[in-house]
């Protein structure tokens, strides 16, 4: 059986590959890809690489990279990426197409695919993002759609009944590839702020600077309630229409503090070495979800490299991690505070639930069992 992935690349990741790594933009496809691997980033070839150790042949393309993807076939001639894309599957002559990300196409492109592909090629995909018109009207399309919570499995059963759980996983190949450091007694957030359906990730994150504890926020925020360009008023002004603020004064001042406080994103390999070299990640769910729905990335990204991960209370963390043994929980910014204040307080502590923690994802939330899941999924329907 051969399984084909696409997915897309994170557009910032992309820039931070790339700025990086600049001489990779001259070297063939499939050393181009390869340094992508390498890098682990979070659409890294994982699974397909246990698939390919249970016997299973496999490929990826990353739909978007397009410098990477107009380097696969020069003679093809053309800047369409969906050309490029749907050459390189019906070149790959796949048994099961693996959608990796529930945006990638738009419906008529999964028409196009549908009709030019065997009518025997089996579609799945993956979905953990927001569901609205565009995810829905795709969920259609597959035979199977997996999602890392229980919530969201609820959810898209809505639009398609064969919906299944399958966890966000963790390599142990990054801990060969990232330094073993002396961990920094620090809290960190690495990640990104939506103003759309993030605002209590500002609030968090605004009132552990303001209890002067050790903390670095590194990534990005998107839109503005300050806006300081003509898009980002536009944007403000669409958010305040769609959204009603109680106090946006109060929020405008977090937005400040946080921007104030801030240094770039961090990804790929660089991603991981930043969580493992501080004691303490913070997670915060999106606003959007609900409040009983966990298992994001970050969960098993901050246990599997080893740091003590703080995560917002969630009823369904306790299927994935055991509270105060695994990870520690909190239900509000001023839980938080406290609960940053003790941890920082009580380093070998934080370091004692960080193992227990590690301990539990690479027992369990590997791509090693994630490909056995996937697998006994597939063969419910091929």
């Amino acid at each position: 059986m051969k399984i084909v992935e696409v997915t897309k690349l994170y557009e910032k990741y992309m820039e931070y590959f790339y700025k990086k790594n600049p001489n990779v933009l001259k070297q063939t496809y499939n050393q181009h890809i390869s340094e992508i691997f390498n890098d682990c980033n979070a659409q890294s070839n994982f699974l397909g690489k246990e698939l390919e150790l249970l016997g299973y042949e496999t490929e990826l393309f990353y739909f978007n990279a397009a410098e990477l993807q107009y380097s696969w076939n020069k003679e093809l001639n053309t800047k369409d990426l969906f050309y490029i894309v749907k050459e390189q599957i019906k070149n790959s002559k796949p048994d099961v197409l693996f959608i990796s990300d529930l945006f990638c196409f738009n419906e008529e492109q999964l028409k196009i695919l549908k009709q030019e592909l065997p009518r025997d090629t089996v579609f799945v995909a993956w979905h953990f993002g927001v569901l609205n018109d565009f995810s829905i009207r795709n969920a259609k399309y597959f035979a199977q759609i997996y999602t890392g919570s229980k919530y969201k499995v609820e959810r898209l059963s809505q639009y398609n009944k064969n919906t299944k759980l399958l966890y966000h996983t963790f390599s142990p190949q990054v801990l060969n590839k990232i330094e073993k450091n002396e961990k920094s007694n620090t809290i960190v957030f690495p990640g990104s702020i939506s103003l759309d359906c993030q605002l209590t990730r500002l609030e968090m994150c605004a009132e552990v600077i303001n209890s002067n504890i050790p903390f670095i926020f590194a990534g990005q925020i998107y839109g503005s309630l300050i806006p300081d360009s003509f898009f980002n008023y536009l944007r403000y002004i669409k958010f305040k229409f769609n959204h009603k603020i109680e106090n946006e004064k109060k929020y405008k001042l977090y937005e400040k503090v946080l921007r104030n406080n801030m240094i770039p994103s961090k990804f790929g390999l660089d991603y991981y070495q930043f969580i493992n070299d501080n004691l303490v990640c913070i997670n915060k769910h999106a606003d959007s979800s609900s409040e009983s729905g966990s298992g994001n990335m970050r969960m098993t990204e901050v246990t599997g490299v080893g740091s003590c991960l703080l995560t917002d209370y969630r009823e369904e963390n306790k299927d994935l991690f055991e509270p105060d043994y695994e990870i520690v929980e909190y239900s509000s910014s001023e839980e938080l505070v406290e609960k940053a204040k003790w941890l920082i307080e009580h380093p070998n502590k934080a370091k004692e639930i960080a193992m227990a923690g590690q301990q539990k994802t690479l027992e369990k939330y590997t791509y090693k069992n994630k490909a056995k899941i996937f697998l006994s999924y597939l063969n419910e329907i091929m």
